[in-house]
């Protein structure tokens, strides 16, 4: 199985340090038989949203964002999550893992 440190895939703040702490996780997917995993920094909780408690985030918010994520953002929302609100980024699985397959073959 592949395993891609999302740090390096998208060039953020940190990449290529090994650091790694309790907090780390391995994120796993599977795509047409194909299995791989996304290191994310910590991981709070794995959420079920209701299309009717979703909002999309403004344009003028989210570009900085899309840059640096190309094709893999589906949807930037926002949603509450007990007293507070926050923004979730939603990856398109797909265009993730066509870029897992075209770093694999590089």
């Amino acid at each position: 199985m592949t395993i891609i440190d999302t740090r390096n895939l998208y060039q953020m703040t940190g990449a290529g340090t090994t650091e790694r702490t309790s907090d780390t996780k391995v994120l796993i997917f599977e795509k047409e038989g194909e299995r791989f995993g996304l290191v994310v920094d910590a991981l709070e909780s794995i959420l079920t949203i209701d299309q009717d408690k979703k909002f999309k985030v403004p344009t003028l918010v989210t570009q900085k964002v899309q840059s640096q994520f190309q094709n893999d953002i589906k949807e930037i929302i926002s949603v509450a999550v007990g007293e507070k609100e926050s923004a979730l980024i939603i990856l398109n699985i797909e265009s993730v893992s066509e870029r897992i397959r075209s770093a694999k073959a590089a």
